[in-house]
């Protein structure tokens, strides 16, 4: 991470939380994708989901939390709506249920490892 020391002069957000980040010395740059990230994200997340969250919000959208005080849904309630939509449906891709089930969950503000502590204690 490359960490800067000056004020903004333009609106700068974090990739991960979507916070306004008006003192660049709490700004932190991911040195291969380039991404903004805020202090807070850099102390909760580990290095492997700060590479990856911005990626996940890039591609389907939002940020970390944006759900969390609108429609603050527990894990197992998730869970559920999401096997609900595959017997619906009949038929599933694993690999898209699992990235549609971590993108709603950092949605509603749980961490990845808050996510993968919940889906250890099922199995």
């Amino acid at each position: 991470m490359i960490k800067t020391q000056s004020k903004a002069t333009k609106i700068i957000r974090c990739s991960i939380c979507n916070v306004i980040i008006t003192d660049l010395e709490d700004l932190y740059q991911c040195p291969d994708t380039w991404k903004t990230i805020c202090s807070q994200c850099i102390q909760k997340f580990s290095p492997d989901d700060i590479e990856l969250l911005p990626q996940i919000f890039n591609a389907f959208g939002g940020y970390f939390g944006k759900e969390k005080s609108i429609n603050p849904i527990p894990l197992n309630e998730l869970l559920q709506e999401t096997i609900k939509k595959i017997e619906k449906n009949g038929r599933f891709d694993l690999a898209q249920i699992q990235l549609t089930l971590i993108h709603k969950a950092l949605l509603l503000g749980y961490t990845p490892a808050e996510f993968q502590k919940y889906l250890r204690k099922l199995l």
